[in-house]
């Protein structure tokens, strides 16, 4: 099984929740993946990327502390993004904004791309971000990855510090990582 989820390269774009409509508040993945963390014949966890929430590391309401006595190798790379759509990173203020727009950057997903850059090989790798067909552009609108703006870089404390709360209280109960 794969499980694969990029971030979008435009920042601006709102990403879905892929929370279950019936039950907003709750992150099942995250709880699904605690739970398979929490097998006694576990001893390596390697998640890259995924979208998660403090509930993968420490559910609420637990009744006892979670704990992986045998787990050897943990390493969880998180997205950017929120399981409910929002962002763990904020522009930084000081940063300058650079948003302008390349030649055959249009944001207008029923544009189509520019035949000059679409045969001509280049080495830039922004380039190689910009899609070739009009069907790969307007897909690549609609999942945010096109146009390419990526400025989020400062944590949003208040998004992220609980997921790092719970990834701490979750390595002090993991006797057995190196």
């Amino acid at each position: 099984m794969t499980y694969y989820l990029d971030d979008p390269s435009n920042h601006y774009f709102s990403p879905p929740s892929i929370l279950l409509p019936s039950e907003p508040s709750v992150d099942h993945l995250s709880l699904a993946l605690h739970t398979l963390s929490l097998s006694q014949n576990l001893t390596s966890l390697c998640l890259d990327p995924v979208c998660i929430s403090p509930s993968i590391y420490w559910p609420s309401g637990l009744a006892n502390p979670p704990s992986w006595p045998n787990l050897r190798r943990h390493f969880i790379e998180f997205q950017m993004t929120t399981p409910d759509g929002r962002w763990y990173f904020v522009r930084d203020p000081s940063a300058p904004i650079d948003d302008d727009a390349d030649e055959d950057d249009s944001p207008d997903p029923d544009a189509p791309p520019s035949t000059d850059s679409d045969s001509d090989p280049d080495t830039n790798s922004e380039a190689s971000k910009i899609p070739d067909t009009y069907r790969e552009r307007r897909e690549a609108v609609a999942t945010g990855d096109y146009p390419v703006r990526m400025f989020r870089t400062l944590p949003d404390e208040t998004l992220i510090n609980p997921l790092l709360m719970a990834m701490a209280r979750a390595a002090a109960r993991c006797q057995s990582c190196r």
